[in-house]
C-alpha cells in the first residue's frame, strides 16, 4: 500500500491552492489568505525534505550493496521511512489545528460569521482533513502502510 501522508498533503494542497484562488480573485489578501498560503509552501518544503532525505537513504544503499553488503532491493524499501511519515503525519495535523484556530479567533472576534457558506466549507473540510489524517497515522501503527 502507498504511505498516505504524501497523497494526503498533496490533496491538502490541492484544496488549500484552490481556495487561495478564489480568496485571490476577489482581491481578498487578508491574514486567512496568507495563512493558506504559508500552508501551502510549509506542505511544499515538508514534502520536499522527506524526498530528498529519502534519496540520501536510497543512494548509501545502493553504494553498501555495490561495496560489497547485501544488494538493496529496491521493492523492499518504502519511499520514505516511518518516522518520515510521522513526521509528515504531524505537520499536517499541526496545520489543521493552527487552521482551525484561526477560524475561530476570526469568529471570535466577528470578522466571520459562522452561517457563511464558504465558512461552512472550509470547516467541512478541515473535518475530513481530521479523518484522513487520524486514518493514515492507524494505518502506520497497524502495520497497514506496507
Amino acid at each position: 500500500m502507498l504511505f498516505r501522508s504524501i497523497p494526503e498533503a498533496l490533496e491538502q494542497m490541492r484544496d488549500d491552492s484552490a481556495q487561495a484562488t478564489v480568496r485571490l480573485e476577489r482581491g481578498d489578501v487578508g491574514g486567512t489568505t496568507r495563512g493558506i498560503l504559508q500552508d501551502i509552501v510549509a506542505n511544499l518544503e515538508e514534502m520536499l525534505g522527506a524526498l530528498e532525505k529519502a534519496q540520501r537513504e536510497q543512494q548509501a544503499r545502493q553504494q553498501q550493496g555495490q561495496s560489497g553488503g547485501r544488494p538493496a532491493d529496491p521493492g523492499e524499501q518504502p519511499l520514505v521511512d516511518k518516522l518520515s511519515e510521522l513526521k509528515m503525519i504531524r505537520a499536517l495535523q499541526m496545520r489543521v489545528n493552527t487552521r482551525t484556530k484561526r477560524f475561530s479567533q476570526l469568529l471570535a472576534e466577528g470578522v466571520e460569521r459562522a452561517e457563511e457558506p464558504e465558512l461552512v466549507e472550509a470547516i467541512a473540510r478541515l473535518a475530513e482533513r481530521q479523518h484522513k489524517i487520524e486514518r493514515a497515522a492507524r494505518d502506520i501503527v497497524g502495520g497497514r502502510t506496507e
